[in-house]
């Protein structure tokens, strides 16, 4: 399997829509990410073991839906994040998406308060 483009929207650090392309080229195996400390380098590895599979694997923090909220996006009260997986298989490509987003009428929403919505498309 190999991941070709990951998509966050208002996923922990990062606020709006970040996409990473990662490289795909038979010359081209390897995609560094580098940066400061606390600059969201983690948050990618999170990202995505959270849209394969529900969870971020941290044992204390982001367990709950307002932890993985950006923080800019929750004072702007944009209570919808999502996180999408492009990955190739052989000659199939499937796209892999997982958002958590308030019910609607929420102006303060809690944990509870988010629907989960996982698709997989080929």
């Amino acid at each position: 399997m190999l991941f070709e483009q990951l998509t966050l929207k208002n996923w922990i650090p990062y606020c709006g829509v970040t996409e990473i392309e990662f490289a795909t080229q038979s010359n081209k195996k390897i995609t560094f990410i580098r940066g400061v400390n606390k600059g969201g380098k983690t948050a990618i590895i999170r990202s995505i073991k959270w849209v394969l599979y529900g969870d971020t694997g941290d044992q204390s923090e982001y367990r709950k839906n307002l932890d993985l909220l950006n923080r800019d996006a929750k004072a702007s009260k944009d209570y919808h994040l999502s996180v999408t997986l492009i990955v190739k298989k052989g000659k199939d490509k499937l796209k892999i998406t997982r958002s958590l987003r308030a019910a609607k009428g929420k102006s303060n929403p809690t944990n509870r308060d988010f629907e989960e919505k996982f698709a997989i498309i080929k």
